[in-house]
């Protein structure tokens, strides 16, 4: 329960912010909006919201227990400080190769299955944010000009497939900042955070005029970012560490020790509750924001 927003996953700072990133992918992410448009009425809305909270409960729970199973597994033979792999990120793929080596077809089933799931997402929200850039754009700076339906899915397809391109291109950005995880929730949370305050302002505080809200929220888009690339860089330089849970590579055989890397020679000496922050004395603290 410490409340020090400096300490990396407390009770009180996963609590609190999964509570508002969640709220803001619910509410005002044009992804769900256009589902909940697309049924007959509100309490048919109510429904979809009930059973996506179950949904969203179970994935969690899921990915909390597979985080045990993988700790249970490797906390004495480390693959990251055993050199195996080089990223956390990769300890999943590591541990459905070494159980499913003996039965044909079931990594393959696997890597379908999350390929299937990041895809079928990864559609609706392009196609969402595809026709919302182009009906934004057209009302603000072609106000005059009107497409057939035709031009109007071109012209969407072609921004659709611009939109995949920097994502695939933005892999290449990703794998130098870090784990996968730690960049996609720092970036979301430096955005989820002005647009849930822009909803909000909307909603409840209905005399706060148009510019008055954009600049609240740009400003607040613009300090949160800069703080999320700041941190990212002094992670890249290696100034900013997360070891996590203590670790070992006592167990681990003698053939997997050959590429030992120092990268995780932190762990070994932290036998403390929650995840430790290792910074260099030149990384500010406010950089340092869990």
């Amino acid at each position: 329960m410490d409340p020090d927003p400096f300490a990396r996953n407390t009770f009180l700072t996963v609590t609190i912010g999964s509570a508002f990133f969640f709220l803001t992918n619910i509410v005002a992410n044009p992804g769900p909006v256009q589902r909940f448009l697309s049924v007959p009425s509100i309490k048919h809305v109510r429904w979809v919201l009930f059973y996506s909270l179950v949904g969203f409960y179970i994935i969690i729970n899921l990915c909390s227990f597979l985080g045990f199973v993988l700790y249970a597994r490797y906390h004495q033979c480390d693959p990251v400080a055993a050199g195996v792999i080089k990223n956390p990120s990769q300890m999943v793929p590591l541990y459905v190769m070494e159980v499913a080596k003996d039965y044909p077809g079931l990594a393959g089933l696997f890597m379908s299955g999350v390929m299937g799931a990041a895809l079928s997402s990864m559609a609706s929200y392009y196609n969402a944010t595809g026709g919302m850039l182009y009906k934004d754009v057209m009302e603000v700076f072609f106000p005059t000009v009107h497409h057939s339906e035709t031009k109007q899915f071109t012209i969407i397809k072609v921004i659709i497939f611009a939109l995949g391109i920097i994502s695939v291109a933005m892999v290449f950005v990703v794998e130098k900042l870090g784990t996968v995880l730690q960049m996609s929730v720092s970036l979301l949370g430096a955005v989820c955070g002005s647009i849930l305050s822009l909803f909000t302002v909307g909603i409840f505080f209905p005399f706060v005029n148009t510019k008055g809200a954009l600049a609240g929220s740009l400003t607040s888009l613009f300090l949160s970012s800069w703080i999320v690339f700041n941190a990212q860089y002094y992670i890249m330089k290696g100034k900013l560490q997360f070891p996590g849970k203590f670790t070992s590579i006592d167990q681990c055989p003698n053939s997997t020790l050959n590429n030992f890397s120092p990268y995780p020679e932190l762990v070994f000496n932290y036998t403390g509750v929650g995840s430790q922050v290792l910074a260099d004395s030149t990384v500010p603290q406010l950089y340092q924001l869990s």
